[in-house]
């Protein structure tokens, strides 16, 4: 009976452990993209540079970086002007916040038109991979996919 007792609190423990790990990396990673797009809309591009993993700054130049981020936006904001980035929220939909690949996907949608935005995280939230593509058109803009 102490035995079964034992083993259900640590089942418990390790099921409360595992929920409050996984509210954890939402609230962390909303948190963090959140963060990415205000400093995308103020186009602080040097500034997410210098913040980025260390294997992205390894990757790309700081002047490349800032040009494809200049590219990146200027697609976006053909879709939605002021960067309103959405959560995707169906559950059954393929593209979703993902902490075991340690990704982000957010969209822009806006009169007919789609941009997927994925966000790829090193450690901590620093950024490794940006890429946009466009569910309508097919094309994408690659910023950067450093991470391993």
């Amino acid at each position: 009976m102490i035995r079964k007792t034992i083993l259900v609190s640590i089942g418990s423990i390790f099921l409360l452990t595992i929920l409050s790990c996984s509210i954890d990396y939402k609230e962390a990673n909303d948190k963090a993209v959140e963060k990415l797009n205000a400093q995308v809309k103020a186009e602080k591009f040097e500034e997410i540079y210098n913040n980025s993993s260390e294997i992205t700054r390894s990757t790309i130049s700081k002047s490349e970086f800032v040009e494809r981020m200049k590219k990146a936006v200027e697609k976006m904001k053909e879709v939605d002007k002021t960067l309103n980035w959405q959560k995707i929220e169906s559950e059954e939909n393929f593209y979703k916040d993902n902490p075991v690949s340690e990704t982000s996907v957010r969209k822009l949608a806006k009169n007919g038109k789609t941009i997927g935005i994925f966000i790829y995280w090193a450690n901590y939230f620093t950024l490794c991979g940006f890429e946009i593509s466009s569910v309508d058109t097919d094309s994408e803009v690659r910023v950067v996919q450093a991470c391993s």
